[in-house]
């Protein structure tokens, strides 16, 4: 499907998209930082689906209306420059798209929208297609700056919501007695990010049981529907809200990503005397020579071959130099502490130098003073592990040149990395890159399905 064109781009005030002139007044932002200028990072989107979407009206003969099964498509934009629409789904209350699209960025403050229509036709578009709802995402809340707006005085703070107080306060700065502002709003996020951390289910995006995606500059989640009134969408079963599912990726042009895949466990000891199987779930702490990361899996009920298949994304600063991960798998108790299986180290520096490195396979748990973990069988007891790590355009340039330079320069050059971006040539704009990732369609699907049954 031919994607939208995107329009001219932004040259004067009234052209801005009103939830973005919302979000840049808030944030003490004069419009003028939205125009055109280069971009700072891109965006990737995975539209999964939509559930629970409502009835619409159909039309059959002259002034004959009717309810019906929605015909949905998605409309996926940044601002009002860069556009793309998914393919139209026949007839269905839970569409299921899995596609993917990405956007340029030129500033934290743009609002990343999408919006569900039905098309009476199952083959083309119409102007006047119906709006089922709506979403509008800020980049900003995917870099977790949620609670950052800037002052009139060109300042930044952060402002964290007291829900048993009912009203917001200004972050402190790490050790720091009284209130602060600071120079940048990447200073405010840390501070919003540290006061997090002491509740239970907010340490920087890092710990959940219902989320495939967890990390730094990603959001996994299921977000509510609007109407253009901002009246939530009410779907087919009554008392439940429509929703659309959403997988954001922000990629800085600051940082290289490391992304840790863990997949499964295989062969694990009987922990639970009782009904001799385990529940299992691993604990990762990443440590670069830039700082200490925690991540928590979820927890596997009930098995000795767990299968996690869950992914942990790290932003890695372009001079960094050294990182290990630590793992500590334990077996989870509902009433005891929780008891320790096994641990392991992995040093995945070769990343950074060489992020072609072939670092996937299996590491072997132990015990420190008992050696390794084995199964009932006798058989080793293995965690898997796969990693992606994608770099900075410029950074992964100077890679190439160094190793070509180091190498034999007959040798062909590395493959160049994958744009999935609109480029602008004076005033004409070209449509983003998007697809539908088919191959991975029948897992995502499942997973889509599964956690969507279980938040309703």
């Amino acid at each position: 499907m031919k994607p939208l064109m995107a329009g001219r781009p932004v040259r004067r005030q009234s052209q801005l998209d009103p939830w973005t002139s919302n979000v840049l007044h808030k944030a003490g932002l004069p419009w003028q930082t939205h125009r055109s200028q280069s971009p700072i990072g891109r965006l990737e989107v995975t539209l999964v689906g939509a559930r629970n979407l409502p009835q619409v009206i159909w039309t059959s003969g002259k002034d004959n209306e009717y309810l019906g099964i929605p015909q949905a498509y998605c409309v996926l934009e940044l601002g009002n420059r860069q556009r793309t629409r998914t393919t139209i789904m026949k007839k269905d209350f839970a569409p299921f798209w899995n596609y993917k699209t990405s956007f340029d960025i030129t500033h934290i403050w743009q609002v990343f929208s999408a919006t569900i229509m039905h098309s009476r036709k199952l083959s083309q578009t119409h102007k006047d297609d119906y709006t089922i709802g709506m979403i509008h995402v800020p980049v900003g809340d995917i870099l977790h700056w949620r609670g950052v707006v800037k002052d009139a005085d060109g300042m930044f703070k952060a402002y964290q919501f007291l829900e048993d107080e009912g009203e917001f306060r200004i972050c402190k700065e790490e050790g720091a007695s009284t209130q602060a502002v600071f120079d940048t709003a990447e200073q405010a996020a840390y501070s919003y990010d540290k006061a997090l951390e002491k509740k239970e289910k907010a340490i920087l995006n890092f710990s959940g049981d219902d989320r495939t995606n967890l990390g730094q500059h990603i959001i996994e989640q299921s977000f509510s529907l609007t109407g253009e009134d901002g009246a939530p969408v009410v779907g087919v079963q009554m008392g439940n809200n429509a929703s659309c599912r959403l997988l954001l990726k922000y990629f800085s042009s600051n940082f290289n990503y490391l992304e840790i895949h863990l997949d499964r466990g295989s062969d694990f000891p009987k922990m639970d005397a009782g009904l001799g199987t385990a529940d299992p779930y691993c604990v990762l702490n990443v440590v670069g020579d830039w700082g200490t990361y925690p991540f928590k899996s979820k927890i596997v009920r009930n098995s000795l071959d767990p299968e996690f298949g869950q992914t942990f994304r790290l932003a890695v600063p372009l001079d960094a130099n050294t990182v290990e991960m630590t793992i500590d798998t334990y077996d989870w108790d509902r009433f005891d502490e929780d008891d320790l299986i096994g641990s392991a180290t992995i040093d995945l520096t070769r990343l950074l130098q060489s992020p072609a490195a072939n670092l996937n396979g299996s590491v072997a748990l132990h015990l420190k003073d008992k050696g390794d973990v084995v199964s009932a069988r006798g058989t080793q007891s293995k965690l898997h592990f796969r990693y992606t790590m994608t770099l900075d355009e410029e950074f992964a340039e100077k890679l190439r040149r160094s190793t070509a330079s180091d190498g034999d320069a007959s040798q062909s050059e590395p493959e160049e990395l994958e744009a999935e971006s609109w480029r602008e040539s004076g005033d004409e704009v070209t449509p983003i890159h998007s697809h539908r990732t088919n191959s991975e369609e029948p897992a995502a699907r499942v997973a889509f399905e599964e956690i969507e049954a279980a938040s309703l």
